[in-house]
């Protein structure tokens, strides 16, 4: 699985996917501060799923249509950003063949997933 990290997520983030072998893009990495919607351009252009700690992404998706491979956002508040790996790199191995065309919602209990 592909995924294109937002600005959003923390390094430790990143490390621990790629750790885990996933092939992981860091906006950061490629360009500063691009808007959101170029941030879902290059997604679809790379064939990935977005991981985002931004909110807007939702807006995006639902509310102006713009369409992803995916968006997994990641709403851990309060934790390390060590944590916040952890918990996502779970999340994402115990969905990750679900995680396709799906906007998911990570957060410390649970991982709520809506088709569009």
């Amino acid at each position: 699985m592909r995924f294109l990290a937002d600005e959003s997520i923390h390094k430790e983030i990143v490390d621990q996917l790629r750790a885990e072998e996933y092939t992981v893009t860091c906006v950061s990495e490629i360009a500063q501060r691009i808007p959101d919607n170029a941030v879902i351009e290059l997604a679809n252009y790379e064939s990935v799923i977005i991981l985002t700690e931004d909110k807007d992404f939702g807006e995006l998706v639902f509310r102006q249509n713009l369409s992803t491979q995916g968006v997994v956002l990641a709403r851990l508040q309060g934790l390390s950003p060590n944590e916040k790996a952890k918990r996502i790199s779970e999340a994402i191995r115990d969905n990750l063949y679900r995680l396709q065309d799906r906007f998911t919602v990570i957060t410390k209990d649970k991982v709520r997933m809506r088709s569009y």
